[in-house]
């Protein structure tokens, strides 16, 4: 497993909140993957670099999840490259937000 960095863990608990679950096991493609937090009703993949394929990956996974609240929190000066990413990919339904919004 991949060693996280302090921050992404914090973010990571704090996207979940009180009752929901880190580090949630889910199948993309032929490859077990793990989705960064998730609720009863929403799905929440964090990207902290600007790495398109990164940010590819994790809209992957967001729309594998079947939550029917899915959202992708990158760094500010991200949320157009993503954007574009989804646009490309033709998901919907994907809400893209900064690493620090409140989740309303």
């Amino acid at each position: 497993m991949v060693a996280m960095s302090r921050r992404h863990t914090q973010l990571q608990r704090q996207a979940a909140g009180p009752r929901g679950k880190t580090e949630v096991p889910l199948r993309v493609g032929s490859k077990e993957r793990r989705l960064d937090a998730e609720t009863r009703k929403k799905a929440i993949e964090i990207e902290r670099s600007c790495n398109p394929s990164r940010i590819e990956l994790g809209l992957k996974k967001l729309s594998k999840s079947g939550k029917p609240t899915k959202i992708l929190k990158v760094n500010y000066r991200c949320i157009p490259l993503a954007n574009e990413i989804r646009k490309q990919l033709g998901l919907r339904g994907i809400k893209i937000t900064n690493l620090t919004s409140k989740d309303r």
